[in-house]
Formats: structure tokens, C-alpha cells, sequence
């Protein structure tokens, strides 16, 4: 697919390209550049989209002293390479553009597919990389050894920062080991094994945002840390992002939309906000609409976090599938799951604030402990939110109007399978001819159902099957 091509796509079915937005994305033209920048037109590269400037570029990059840096200046044309452009033993080094009309360009062919980084960043003796205002892309990509920038060596690189790029079809746009990142207002599309892939164990400092992500399959942001014990992978904010859909096959023959939005493993102290999930394909007059196959978020072994003020819709499992975490809150809107909008499960210490609606379940927390739960879960297909084997919580949550299938035993809030010490506060209106639905198996116990504001409960607004369950008791 080419660039115009994609650029099409993206510009008629998008309107987040179309509208003014705070972080969206435009090429702003030409940028200024230092009288020390070195042109990489001057090293030979002629940037015509036909001959190969590997070399030339190479030059131009390897004359920039290693201890005072430097910036690589790409004029407006397409720079073809055969091979990825190293950069080694260079401190303070920038490479820039004229924004999308400057090309960093690899072609492949299917039977060939292009399987190496772009760019290649050396950990050893490195540090403080910029690239901005570049268009980065790959024809034909292999799905385990390409990308756009990646790094090499032992060490990590320190003080990097990404921005006002495009990645188009690089497989990953990003990959390797990082301590601090700045990753803000790129464009990431048609990546077969995800956005930005960072495993490792010392990874902090990180702002990722203002980017849009769509059609990448596996993970638009894959944070995984390599430790069993040690928490290096800290202080990151995901903000502002927009995250569409996976690769389609009217993108991509052959691909299909699968992945989640974000995957994080072993990660403390980070912020999730602001960010809007998408992972619904448009139907065309091809192939009909279809939900991502995934999460649009999945975190787990982590803790100290907070999700905040996203939006959800459209992703075959989860919005937000947790496990194995611990202090922590989240709040936002969910429509239309597969699954439990929200799934919690083996956590302790976390809050809950969320509205969801048209998903098989609202909320299920299984296995966990110390929780405080308030919301709206209503019109789910089947149970508001549901309890299982969870102990010492609180639920003052809105659940009515659920069980939108009209199956048996599906309730507003439903406690099983040893669920106890939980108290649920009602704040349902009981109107007229109108019960709650709370229901408590034959094994819970110890728990506690009452009115909000100490009214006594509606006749049948309760089945407690359970054992010293307190019904109606404000204690």
C-alpha cells in the first residue's frame, strides 16, 4: 500500500485527521534547522525514491562527533535503504525532517520481506536521541526482525524523544530497551506485530502521548517487565492517545484484526487518561464490520496505578481485563464488550468507578479483596456486576436494567461461590411496582444488603440464599 494511498484511507475514514482536536496530528511544513545541521544531500543521498542512500546516509551520521552531537537533516524526498542506518557512540544527536514529505523508506517484496530497524540506536555510549518530523516506512515487512527505530547493545538508551513522526507498515514502530522515553503526536499505522514494543527491566520516565495508533495488530503498546522482582518499569503516563482497530483484511490481505490496545506486565506508578479505544473496522463493500479480537486494555502483576477518563467501545473481549494487581483505581465509559466491560480478577486495594452498558457483564471481580465499587452498570446483556469468591467490599453502584437477553438467574449485582464480608448499599429507586435485584448464592456469607439512606428494603428486592447474610441491616 503506498504512502498516498494510506494517507487516503486514513483521511476519508477517519475525521480525526479532518477535525482540530488537542492532540491531533498535522504536518506542519518545513522546520527550522541549526547552522551546524548536516544535510544528508551533501553526503551523496539523492532521496529520489529510486537510488539507495544507505551509504550516504551512513556518512552523514557517521560525522557527527561523538561527544558534542548533532543534527541530520533530511530535506524534503524519499531515501531508500537496503540495509538499517546505525547509529553508534553519539551523544546528543537529532535527526529531522520537513515533516511527512521526508521519507525514510525500506522496499521488500512478499517473498523477501524487508527484516531489519530503520533506524538502529547502539545502548553503548548513546544517549539523548531525537527524531522528529519524519516519515518512516517499510513495503513488505518481516514480522519478527522489522521496525522503524529500534535498539541494540547492553545498556539502555537514556533520554530519547520521538515525535511529529509517522510509522507506516515498520511491523513495530518502536523496540527495544529505553530509562526515559518522550514519544508524542505520531502517527503509528499498519504495524503486523504492534505500535511500541518495550521489554526490559529499567524503563521509567515515560510520556507517551498524543499519538494515534491504528490497525496494528498484537498491541498498539506492549510494556513488559522482564523482572520477577524487581519494579524498574515505572512513572509512565499514557495520555491523549487515540487507539483504532487492528490490521483488517481491507487494510492487509490476509491479517486480521487481533490484539489488544495496550498490554502492560510488571509495571508501577503509571497513569492511563484520557485516551479513547476503538476497536470496531468500518464495513465496506469487501468484508463486513468486526470488533478487535482482544482487550482495549490488559494489565497484569502491577500495581500503584490509575485509569482515568477513557472511553471504550467496540473490542471482542474487555475494555478492561485485570489481574494479579494491586492498588489501584479506575474510572471511565464502556459500551458494547463481548465480556465483562470490566473483568478483575486475584487483586486487592482498588476502586472502581465506571459506566458500562451493552456488555455481557458490567463488572466481575473474582478472587480479590479490599475493594470499593461505585458506578452505573446498566443495560448489560446479562448481569450488572457480578462477585465471585471476593471478600471485603463495598458496592454503591446504579444496576438497573440489565439482563437485556431475558435469561434466568441474571441480576443487577449477584455475590457467589464464598464471596463474604461485602456490603452493598442500594441506591436503585424503587418505584412503583418495582423490586431490585440482588441476589446471594447458597454459599456466600457474612455479607451485608441495605438501603443507602437507611429505607428499609422493597419486599423481594433481595434473594439471599446465603448463610448470616444481614439483609435490611444498616449495621
Amino acid at each position: 500500500m503506498s504512502i498516498l494511498l494510506v494517507g487516503k484511507i486514513i483521511g476519508q475514514s477517519f475525521p480525526f485527521f479532518q477535525k482540530k482536536h488537542s492532540y491531533e496530528l498535522v504536518n506542519q511544513g518545513p522546520r527550522p534547522t541549526s547552522e551546524a545541521a548536516i544535510n544528508v544531500k551533501n553526503f551523496g543521498a539523492k532521496g529520489d525514491g529510486v537510488t539507495d542512500d544507505t551509504e550516504a546516509i551512513q556518512n552523514a551520521i557517521d560525522s557527527v562527533n561523538q561527544k558534542v552531537g548533532g543534527t541530520i537533516y533530511f530535506p524534503t524526498g524519499t531515501y531508500t535503504i537496503s540495509a538499517s542506518i546505525e547509529i553508534k557512540n553519539k551523544n546528543k544527536i537529532k535527526i529531522n525532517g520537513d515533516g511527512y514529505s521526508s521519507i525514510i523508506q525500506a522496499r521488500g517484496t512478499q517473498n523477501n520481506p524487508i527484516a531489519f530497524p530503520l533506524i538502529t540506536v547502539s545502548n553503548n555510549g548513546s544517549s539523548k536521541f531525537v527524531a522528529s518530523d519524519l516519515l518512516f516506512q517499510i513495503l513488505h515487512s518481516d514480522e519478527n526482525l522489522a521496525s522503524g527505530i529500534a535498539t541494540t547493545g547492553s545498556d539502555k538508551l537514556v533520554d530519547a524523544s520521538i515525535k511529529n513522526c509517522w510509522f507506516s507498515q515498520t511491523n513495530i514502530a518502536l523496540k527495544g530497551e529505553f530509562v526515559t522515553l518522550n514519544f508524542s503526536s505520531n502517527i503509528v499505522e499498519l504495524g503486523k506485530s504492534g505500535g511500541i514494543d518495550i521489554k526490559g527491566d529499567n524503563f521509567r520516565k515515560v510520556i507517551i502521548a498524543n499519538n494515534h495508533f491504528f490497525a496494528n495488530n498484537k498491541a498498539h503498546i506492549r510494556l513488559h517487565n522482564t523482572s520477577s522482582t524487581k519494579r524498574g518499569m515505572n512513572n509512565i503516563s499514557i495520555i491523549g492517545n487515540q487507539f483504532d482497530q487492528g490490521i483488517a483484511p481491507s487494510y492487509i490481505k490476509g491479517e486480521k484484526s487481533k490484539g489488544n490496545g495496550i498490554d502492560l506486565k510488571g509495571i508501577s506508578l503509571f497513569t492511563i487518561e484520557g485516551n479513547n479505544f476503538n476497536g470496531y473496522t468500518p464495513s465496506n463493500t469487501k468484508v463486513s464490520g468486526e470488533k478487535q479480537i482482544g482487550h482495549a486494555i490488559k494489565i497484569i502483576d502491577s500495581d500503584n496505578f490509575i485509569i482515568g477518563n477513557n472511553t471504550y467501545s467496540q473490542y471482542k473481549y474487555s475494555a478492561i481485563y485485570l489481574k494479579n494487581n494491586s492498588k489501584f483505581s479506575i474510572e471511565g465509559i464502556v459500551n458494547g464488550f463481548n465480556e465483562a466491560g470490566v473483568s478483575v480478577g486475584n487483586c486487592n486495594d482498588f476502586k472502581v468507578d465506571m459506566i458500562v452498558t451493552n456488555s455481557k457483564i458490567g463488572l466481575s471481580v473474582e478472587n480479590s479483596s479490599k475493594f470499593d465499587i461505585k458506578g452505573t452498570y446498566s443495560n448489560n446483556y446479562e448481569h450488572g456486576i457480578t462477585i465471585i469468591n471476593s471478600s471485603q467490599g463495598v458496592i454503591q453502584a446504579s444496576t438497573t436494567d440489565n439482563n437485556l437477553k431475558k435469561l434466568p438467574n441474571r441480576f443487577g449485582v449477584f455475590l457467589s461461590k464464598n464471596t463474604n464480608e461485602v456490603i452493598v448499599l442500594n441506591i436503585n429507586p424503587l418505584k412503583k411496582n418495582q423490586i431490585s435485584d440482588i441476589a446471594l448464592d447458597s454459599s456466600t456469607f457474612n455479607n451485608t444488603v441495605s438501603n443507602l439512606n437507611n429505607f428499609p428494603l422493597k419486599k423481594g428486592a433481595v434473594l439471599d440464599k446465603g448463610i448470616k447474610n444481614k439483609i435490611n441491616s444498616n449495621s
